[in-house]
Formats: C-alpha cells, structure tokens, sequence
C-alpha cells in the first residue's frame, strides 16, 4: 500500500504495521513487534531524537498524552521531522482498539501553495485574465477583468458562467463598439464564438463603447479550455493618433517648405548643415583654444635658444667694446646682426604656422628643397652648436646645375618648423665636442629625413611618453637648457598633418636618431615646379 497505516488494540498495544507507516516515521524495517505498546514505541522515537533535544522519557509521556488526546478526532493533518505532510485518518474499533492510516499530502499541499502563488501572481496583472474550462464554464477571472467589464458577474459568482453568459452581459451593457452588435446582437454574438471556438490562438485589437482600446490574446489550452487576456493600449492608440498627426502636419509644412523659392531652399539647407556641424565647431573651437595656449608655449621654447647667443654677444659688445679690437667687435657685431634675421625670421616662420594651425592658412604642399630647409636651420643654430663645441653635419644631396636636389612634395614652413626643432633638441641633449648629423634618403615615394647625434640617448620609458602632451617630459639639457617639452609633439602633429610617419631610435647613452617620411616629389605626381615655390635661400654656406 502507499498509504502507512498501524492497528492498535483496547490496550494501546500494536497488532500490525506496515513498512510505509515505518518509513514515514524513521522506524527501521522489523523494528516494531505485535504486543509493542504506544508508549515504548514513542521512546524508541524520543530516543531517536525525532522530538528534538530535551529529556526523552518526557518527551516520550507528552507525546502519548497528546495522542490520547487526539484520539477523539478521526481527521488531522501531520507533519513528520523530514518535513513530510500527513493526512492522519482514525478508524475505532467497537470493543477491539483502532485503525490509523497515513496518507502522504506533501506533493498535493506543495501544488496548492503553488496555485495560490500563481493566483496571487495573476491578481498583480495589469492586464485582463479570464479563464475558461473545456465546457467553456469560468474558473477563475483576476481583479483587472473586473474592472474592464463592470458589467460581467462578480468576482465572487463570475466562477461557473459560461463563455456565452460573459458575452451576452458585456452586449447587453452596450459596451461592444462593433456595426453588427449594434444592428444584431444575436448575430455578432454568433460571430464571435465561431472565431473563439474554430481558431486556437488568435489576437488582434478592439475598441469598447467607452473609447477605451484593447489589444487581445486568446489561447486554446492542452485541456480544451480558453485563456483570454486583454492589455489596455488607450494611451499608446492615443500616442500613435498624436504621432499621426504631428506626421500629417508635418507633411504639409514640409509641402509648403518646397514651394518656396530657391533663395529659401538654400537656406533651409543652409540651416540644416549649421545644425548638423554644430557639435564639430564646438570642437574646434576647444581645439583652437587648446593650440592658443600650445603657440605661446612654442614661441617661448623655440626663441630662447637664438636669443641666448643675440643677447650673449650684444652683452659683449655693450659691456667690454672698449676692449675689443676693430676686428673682434666687428665679427660679433655682425654675429648679432646674423642671430637677430634668424631670429626675426624664426618668428615669422612661428607666427606662420600658429595662422595654419588656427585654421587661417591652409595647408599648401609644394616642392620643398630639403637641402635649402636644413642648411639654414644649421646656420641658425651654428652659434649655439659652437659654443657647446658641437659639430653641425648634413649629408643631404646638395643643389648643383647637373645634379637635381632632392625634393618633398610638403608645406615648407612646416617641414622648416619640424626639422628646427628636431635640430634645437638634438643640440640640447648632446654633449660638449659632440656631433650632429642630418641625413636623408628615398625609400620608394617617399623621402625618410634623420637627425642623429652623439647624446646621452632616451631610455625606453621616457621614449614611450615623448609625442604626448599629457605626459611630462621635459628634460634639462647637457648644459642646463630648458624647454616647454612641446617640441616632439609639435614635430608629430606637423608630420601627421602632410599624410607622413615620425619615429625614434635610440639607447640610453648612446645617443638618439629621431626621423620622419614625407612625400617625394616627383613631376609625373605633382606636375612641374613652381620656381615660386619653396624658402629664400640666400646666405646658405657649406657646413
């Protein structure tokens, strides 16, 4: 039997048990005995542990006693110390004892719990739940259903209504917003069962008398029965009206927009490319404030070097000419007035080139004499180079009638401001008696320029942080010189800027090799030299 059951006599002693009954009760398999009395059967429990802690002998009499008690009740329910759920039924024996069965509720009292939830689940909908059995009789409907239809049954009686009787009470109360329920009732009414009944899924949206609208769903079940949910959708019809509307107005203004003459058709797209560059001139504009303040550094860090040696000798001159010679103070003046152009001219290179990053000049490639630029950013730096004892080398192919230079299809102020400050900085990191040189050659279309020097090198964690402003890298100089720490970074963007690359070689006290490619200029590509083009080169001497 799945039922447990045990057969007591007059005098609470056991006839018989069977296996379930000891199952439910933790009682080993041949355990219990006929003549077994209740009361040592509950010691044999209490001193199991199955009441718990405590002494078992009164554990064991209270257990009996309450026994005795419930005697008089033929129906109860139990709970085992597994958690097990007993319905405990009583049968008395007149003049013998009594039968008492077990029955296990556990999976029966977990479903009901868990029927509760999903009711109470179902009760939170904000949607419209109404189920049908295979009779088409109500079994349950949630508190929304109610509210959709106040004209339907009460909550409380809706339960055993038919589908027909649900229907007809919403078509009686006027609330079916439907031709045929208004002209013959019957005949929607005979409608709609046929779709209910011949089509097991189905869905769609309904509009009730009251203006309220539904989307609907309707489901056959495994059973043969019906479950029908409605969601309220007013306000999204009522959303979707507006945006109806706002897109017919819309349209028309749009219609009058294109009748109006060509002069307010370019500015309505006038308008439009504004709006849409509105994010991209708020960038800009950051950036041109960002490169404001980017100039101001340049100009401090790139005129300091030629100042030194103008301000150096000019002190000379003012302080110790009367102890000069004719020829010594003649040769420094003219090294003042030489360090002055290259000054003036450095600062107009600078100014130039703030105008291309601001946006005022455009930037213009054209064929560049690479030997010209580097020559004279050699002179411009030949003072300072001579006092620190640096040698000052180009290895670049140099201009002659029967040997054409080589040439960068580039913006020449931009070459010129990179290969000046790759030059200061090779100078300022490079040791007394050391040496400077500036190569180049081609590599395919493009030309790959190098200024290598003697210098103390980089390591590899300052060269990681070089070419970016966010990350400080200035550095003093062999002989004390200071800088913005700009001068890479600029030499990055201006090198980017022409489609070329930038690069770095070096090992930490043996020197470094910074080097960039632009592109070479060549007629086929870019068409005959302008003899406009290119920098001024008069004064140029062979170093």
């Amino acid at each position: 039997m799945d039922q447990g059951f045990v057969v007591w006599d007059e005098n609470q002693c056991l006839v018989v048990s069977n296996d379930r009954f000891c199952e439910f009760f933790e009682i080993p398999p041949g355990s219990l005995k006929p003549g077994t009395t209740l009361l040592d059967l509950l010691r044999f429990m209490a001193q199991a542990g199955y009441y718990g802690e405590g002494d078992r002998e009164l554990q064991a009499q209270k257990r009996y006693h309450e026994i005795m008690r419930e005697q008089e009740q033929h129906e109860q329910r139990h709970t085992t110390k597994t958690g097990r759920e007993l319905y405990v039924r009583r049968y008395p024996i007149k003049d013998f004892g009594r039968i008492t069965t077990f029955t296990d509720i556990t999976d029966v009292i977990d479903r009901e719990k868990s029927s509760q939830l999903l009711r109470e689940a179902i009760e939170t909908f904000s949607d419209s739940v109404i189920l049908y059995n295979e009779k088409e009789e109500v079994i349950f409907t949630n508190d929304r259903y109610h509210e959709m239809y106040p004209s339907a049954p009460p909550k409380n009686e809706a339960v055993g209504f038919t589908m027909v009787d649900m229907l007809r009470s919403t078509l009686d109360a006027g609330q079916i917003d439907h031709p045929l329920a208004r002209s013959d009732p019957d005949a929607w009414l005979k409608m709609r069962l046929a779709q209910r009944r011949e089509t097991a899924n189905t869905e769609g949206e309904t509009t009730h008398a009251t203006g309220l609208s539904y989307f609907y769903k309707r489901h056959r079940s495994s059973n043969g029965g019906h479950i029908h949910i409605q969601t309220d959708i007013t306000e999204r019809k009522n959303f979707e009206k507006a945006l109806l509307s706002r897109e017919e107005r819309l349209n028309s203004q749009i219609a009058e927009l294109r009748n109006k003459d060509e002069h307010m058709e370019a500015q309505a797209a006038n308008l439009v490319s504004l709006a849409e560059n509105l994010s991209i001139t708020h960038r800009e504009l950051e950036k041109l404030n960002e490169q404001k303040d980017m100039f101001f550094s340049i100009i401090a860090h790139d005129l300091k070097g030629p100042f030194n040696a103008l301000l150096g000798f000019s002190n000379m001159l003012a302080n110790a000419g009367d102890e000069l010679t004719l020829e010594i103070a003649k040769e420094y003046g003219e090294i003042v007035h030489e360090s002055a152009e290259n000054v003036f001219k450095l600062l107009e290179n600078l100014l130039e080139w703030s105008r291309l990053q601001m946006g005022r000049i455009d930037f213009d490639p054209s064929p560049v004499d690479l030997n010209s630029l580097v020559v004279s950013n050699l002179v411009l730096f030949q003072s300072i180079a001579t006092k620190k004892q640096i040698d000052l080398i180009s290895n670049i192919k140099l201009c002659s009638d029967n040997d054409a230079a080589l040439k960068l299809w580039a913006d020449t102020h931009m070459v010129d401001t990179i290969i000046r400050n790759l030059i200061s900085n090779a100078i300022k990191f490079t040791p007394e008696k050391g040496e400077i040189i500036v190569s180049a050659r081609e590599d395919g279309d493009w030309v790959e320029v190098e200024i290598s020097d003697t210098g103390v090198g980089i390591s590899k964690e300052k060269a990681a942080r070089l070419f970016h402003l966010d990350k400080n890298t200035t550095t003093k100089g062999t002989g004390g010189e200071t800088g913005t720490g700009l001068g890479l970074y600029l030499c990055k963007d201006l090198v980017e800027r022409q489609g070329g690359t930038i690069f770095l070689e070096s090992t930490e006290g043996l020197g470094a090799k910074f080097g960039f490619k632009l592109p070479l200029y060549s007629k086929e590509a870019h068409g005959a030299e302008d003899p406009s083009m290119g920098i001024e080169n008069k004064n140029i001497i062979n170093l």
